[in-house]
């Protein structure tokens, strides 16, 4: 695909089109795949849609509606959706499309594509993968909740260096593919807490497949049963916090300004601000990480035409995408993974 791409001027008219890095200097290239108008194995073609890192109804929905008004412009082509574990394939996903093994990939968040560009974080041993191209972004409003026991007394991730503390932190798969854990990791760092100093303090990192098996728990329910005495999990949006704060408290700690600022310099990853009182016993608006949005990304190797149609078809159908019922009022943009949402809520 021509990194020009023709709809970029109109798309930006409607506030609908961002594409992913392309006005970055390019690092070095990543090895570069064969060039085709869709994905081609001998004779057979194939429109191949893939996940990374999303929840699996909403990736299904999107994939299904798009794959499906693709196949009436390209009836010669194969359509394949991907399975994948709710929280998996991060890296993976995305690396699909880079090696030709799918053509199109829808990237929770919409700053994962932006990692593998650049070649950091769950990326560094692949390099940058400069052959990424954006087509759109369905808005999800989310961020990670970076909590702790009050009784620790502390308010921000500085306060663990200068106390010393040795954290329980429970977070997501510890598997080289999942973000949380290298996102968590960085976040220590760039507060001065290197993970040699905090495993001196006792402090240890506890990832999702402990706890699933064979209990059978998860992050939020391991923190509420007092096996961790902290969490840093995305989903933030989710309504059902409040009922974990209701059976342990949770004080939300704040990311220091400059370390946030270093982290979106150097990684494109940004923050932003939980408002105060979305969370029971919060009084104060927290920085914390963002998790926002869900990118639709192609390999620039995809022609022209089928990248017009399939940004055609984002555009057009993008209004259909509502979320589901169970988010709670007063988000900005409340979707939860299944893209655009054309209700209005007035924050609580």
């Amino acid at each position: 695909m021509n990194t020009k791409f023709g709809l970029r001027g109109c798309c930006a008219l409607l506030g609908v089109l961002a594409l992913v890095q392309c006005s970055q200097p390019a690092p070095a290239p990543e090895a570069a795949a064969p060039a085709t108008n869709g994905g081609q194995a001998g004779a057979r073609k194939y429109i191949r849609f893939t996940g990374a890192g999303n929840s699996y109804p909403g990736f299904t929905r999107v994939g299904l509606m798009m794959l499906g008004a693709l196949k009436r412009d390209y009836p010669d082509h194969d359509t394949w959706i991907d399975f994948h574990e709710s929280g998996r394939q991060f890296r993976d996903g995305v690396l699909r499309v880079m090696q030709g093994d799918a053509e199109i990939v829808f990237a929770n968040p919409a700053h994962t594509p932006t990692l593998a560009y650049r070649g950091v974080a769950v990326f560094t041993k692949d390099g940058p993968q400069t052959g990424l191209r954006g087509i759109g972004k369905y808005p999800s409003d989310d961020w990670i909740t970076f909590a702790v026991d009050p009784k620790l007394g502390i308010t921000s991730v500085n306060e663990i260096r200068e106390r010393k503390l040795g954290l329980k932190i429970g977070t997501a798969y510890q598997d080289g593919d999942n973000i949380m854990p290298f996102l968590l990791r960085e976040v220590l760092r760039r507060h001065g807490i290197s993970e040699a100093d905090f495993t001196s303090w006792g402090g240890e990192i506890i990832s999702t497949d402990y706890f699933k098996q064979p209990r059978g728990t998860n992050v939020r329910q391991a923190y509420s049963n007092g096996e961790i005495n902290a969490l840093f999990l995305e989903s933030g949006y989710d309504a059902n916090w409040a009922k974990n704060i209701g059976i342990r408290p949770m004080t939300f700690i704040n990311l220091d300004p400059e370390a946030a600022k270093s982290l979106e310099a150097e990684w494109g990853w940004p923050s932003r601000y939980i408002r105060a009182g979305y969370y029971p016993g919060q009084p104060e608006r927290v920085l914390a990480l963002d998790f926002t949005d869900w990118a639709l990304a192609v390999h620039e190797r995809m022609s022209d035409e089928m990248a017009y149609k399939l940004a055609q078809l984002f555009i057009e159908r993008y209004p259909e995408m509502e979320g589901p019922p169970e988010v709670k009022v007063g988000m900005e943009r409340i979707t939860a993974g299944f893209g655009g949402n054309k209700r209005e809520f007035v924050p609580a």
